[in-house]
């Protein structure tokens, strides 16, 4: 159930947009039936009725119709309330007036007539069935003259119904499958400030450092970043990361600024007036992670582009792999081993820090759908890694170190794999969250 409600609050968007969809069916079918059945003079005494029904349907599908771009345009947790509220005003206005109707029907014995007499459309096409040969078409033609009716204009309500009643089903699924994100990432995002916190506790300010290779420790954070000496004041929980990585190795935290186009916000480490790292959180604070080197980079020139969404990362076998999502998809950023750094000099400012940086591969969207499908298809994690240029990767087993598949990128929208002989072709774009990498993550070196 967990793994479904985050598929589902993945794919938020699209369930959305289908769920607009199908209310906008359903109004579209009651406008139709009641302007069928409008044009029947055995329908009179029901114009009133008939012409409620009308402005039911015509609401109904003028909203599914709004609904439409701003799920497009929209983020899934402002676009779903709206459809959530519409939907269930549509099924009640819907349900109120086909009620009267049926009420009134009754009083009037309409109820009486046949599906061709009530809806003279079913009666045309019943005679144009009719005439077709063999038995069935002549048994459909009976069906529709039959007195009393068979229940058509009955289900054809009912299907309309059924398709508001759907339509508000799909909102509320989509509605908890995010709040249910929310708060697992939240429960996440507790525990690592608890963590945090254990760790200030064991090395209070101005203490000697328990370890010596924890080069942030001495001195102090606060010591190294007078503008800024406090993380807590960079804001929407970016402060903590920075604390946590210290300030030699991610620099000193500027103030949090908002990505207008997209909601994410993010905090420049800086290291002697350069870049170090970038902390990003998304629009609700749902994904927090630091990135360095090739990654941060390409986060920051996203972020002022008004592209940048979210970021996420991780630390498997002592190694980095960043995700970046942007408008346009998924990026990623791996790399095997961490830079090494020297352990006998003391370090006590930022740009003491040494050692020899391994670089990022960068993967593409397409690649990176390439790369989960891999993983997922083996059961296995696969590092991948340039083979003679940033156009061709490899993909190594990580506990044989075996070349599984090969991968080549024509553009940032066009990448193939090839795996065991078979090539699998990539076009577009695609949106990969490294939550369905994790089941296949090795254990972080300590």
């Amino acid at each position: 159930m967990a793994a479904l409600f985050l598929a589902l609050a993945e794919y938020a968007r699209y369930a959305s947009l289908l769920a607009a969809l199908t209310l906008a069916a359903a109004g579209y079918l009651l406008l139709r039936l009641a302007e069928r059945r409008r044009r029947n003079g055995h329908l009179r005494g029901l114009r009133r009725e008939i012409r409620d029904e009308r402005r039911a349907g015509r609401m109904c599908l003028l909203l599914g119709a709004a609904l439409v771009p701003l799920a497009l345009i929209l983020p899934p947790w402002a676009s779903v309330p709206l459809g959530l509220l519409a939907a269930i005003l549509g099924a009640v206005r819907g349900l109120a007036v086909v009620g009267d109707s049926a009420n009134r029907e009754r009083e009037l014995e309409i109820g009486n007539l046949s599906p061709a007499a009530e809806c003279p459309q079913l009666g045309i096409w019943a005679q144009r069935v009719a005439t077709l040969p063999g038995c069935l078409p002549k048994r459909v033609g009976g069906i529709a003259n039959n007195v009393p009716p068979s229940g058509t204009i009955r289900g054809a309500r009912l299907a309309t119904l059924a398709l508001a009643a759907g339509a508000i089903l799909a909102y509320g699924g989509i509605a908890s499958a995010l709040f249910y994100k929310e708060a697992d990432s939240s429960k996440h995002d507790h525990g690592a400030e608890q963590r945090t916190e254990v760790e200030d506790e064991k090395e209070p300010k101005g203490a000697a450092p328990a370890r010596p290779d924890r080069v942030w420790s001495d001195p102090t954070y606060e010591d190294e970043c007078p503008k800024l000496p406090d993380p807590l004041a960079i804001g929407h929980g970016l402060g903590r990361m920075f604390h946590l990585d210290g300030a030699f190795k991610a620099g000193c935290g500027s103030k949090a600024w908002q990505v207008i186009q997209t909601g994410a916000w993010v905090s420049e480490g800086i290291c002697d007036e350069r870049l170090r790292s970038v902390a990003v959180a998304g629009p609700k604070g749902e994904k927090k992670a630091i990135l360095y080197g090739a990654a941060a980079r390409f986060a920051l020139a996203a972020a002022q582009h008004g592209q940048l969404v979210s970021a996420e990362g991780a630390n498997p076998a002592g190694g980095d792999v960043y995700v970046v999502e942007t408008l346009g998809g998924s990026y990623g950023f791996v790399r095997q081993a961490v830079p090494s750094e020297s352990s006998a000099i003391r370090v006590r400012d930022c740009t003491a820090v040494t050692g020899t940086d391994q670089l990022f591969t960068e993967l593409y969207p397409p690649m990176m759908l390439h790369w989960r499908d891999l993983v997922q298809h083996r059961g296995a994690w696969f590092w991948p890694s340039y083979a003679s240029g940033p156009s061709t990767l490899v993909f190594t087993l990580h506990s044989s170190g075996e070349i599984a598949a090969r991968g080549t990128c024509l553009s940032e929208f066009s990448c193939d794999l090839k795996v065991d002989g078979v090539t699998w072709p990539g076009e577009g774009t695609s949106f990969v969250s490294l939550d369905e990498f994790r089941p296949y993550l090795p254990p972080s070196e300590q």
